[in-house]
């Protein structure tokens, strides 16, 4: 992976299940 800025199509994605792992850690706690 040489792009230093992926598409949205990849940066969407990626940022969705951060927030969903982050969403569970939180209910978890």
């Amino acid at each position: 992976m040489n792009q230093s800025k992926p598409e949205n199509g990849v940066s969407v994605p990626f940022e969705l299940a951060f927030a969903e792992v982050v969403k569970l850690i939180a209910t978890a706690r």
